[in-house]
C-alpha cells in the first residue's frame, strides 16, 4: 500500500517525524497550545487520513472530520497521560499556558492537583472538546457506511466529561480506568456503532 501511494508515504513519514520530534525536541512541541494541536494533527489525524485513504474515501466532509477528530483525540490523549507522564518526571502541557497561570512543574511531577493545573487542563480540554464537537457535527453528512469511522470520538469525549466532573484535576483517583469503566465504554461503543450515532 505504501509503495503505491505518495499520500500514504506522506502521512506515514509525517506521523513518524512528529513522534521523533516529541522524543527529541519536546520543548519545541509543547511551546504553545497551537504547537501541541499541530502535533496532535500530525500524529492522530494522519492516522485517520491513512484509514480513509486505504478505503479510497475522498469526501471533503470525511477528511474534515478526520482532521478535527485527530486534533481532539490527540489533545484528549495528552490529558489522559498527564498522570503517567508525571510519574516519569515529564510534563507535556503547553509552556505558554503554564507560564500564564504560574503552574509549578515540580508539583505536577509529584502528582499534586492545584488550581493552576486545573486551569491549564481546562484550556486544553476545551480545545479538544471543540474539535471533537466539530467532528460530531460532520457525522450526519457522512454516508452510513462511514459513520463508524468517527467512533474514536466516543472514548475521548467520555474522558473529557469525566475530567470535567472532577474539576479538571488530572490526579484524581476517580479518573483511573477500572474494569467497570472499560465495560461501560465498550457497551457504549457497541451501541453507538449499532445505532449509527455519536
Amino acid at each position: 500500500m505504501v509503495r503505491d501511494s505518495r499520500t500514504c508515504k506522506y502521512f506515514l513519514s509525517r506521523m513518524v517525524q512528529a513522534k521523533v520530534d516529541m522524543a527529541e525536541k519536546p520543548i519545541k512541541v509543547v511551546r504553545t497550545l497551537e504547537t501541541l494541536e499541530q502535533h496532535a494533527e500530525q500524529v492522530h489525524a494522519s492516522l485517520y487520513y491513512l484509514v480513509l485513504e486505504s478505503c479510497k474515501v475522498t469526501q471533503p466532509e470525511a477528511l474534515d472530520a478526520a482532521g478535527h477528530m485527530g486534533k481532539g483525540v490527540g489533545l484528549a490523549t495528552l490529558l489522559r497521560d498527564v498522570s503517567e507522564d508525571a510519574r516519569k518526571d515529564k510534563v507535556y502541557l503547553p509552556t505558554d499556558l503554564c507560564r500564564k497561570h504560574k503552574l509549578n512543574y515540580g508539583q505536577v511531577q509529584q502528582g499534586y492537583n492545584s488550581d493552576e493545573l486545573s486551569e491549564v487542563i481546562f484550556q486544553v480540554a476545551a480545545r479538544a472538546k471543540g474539535h471533537l464537537d466539530e467532528a460530531k457535527r460532520r457525522h450526519g453528512a457522512l454516508p452510513s457506511a462511514l459513520k463508524p469511522f468517527l467512533l474514536p470520538c466516543v472514548p475521548a469525549l467520555d474522558y473529557l466529561e469525566r475530567l470535567e466532573r472532577v474539576n479538571f484535576a488530572p490526579f484524581t483517583n476517580d479518573l483511573q480506568d477500572t474494569a467497570l469503566t472499560d465495560l461501560r465504554l465498550k457497551m457504549t461503543l457497541a451501541w453507538r456503532n449499532f445505532a449509527g450515532s455519536l
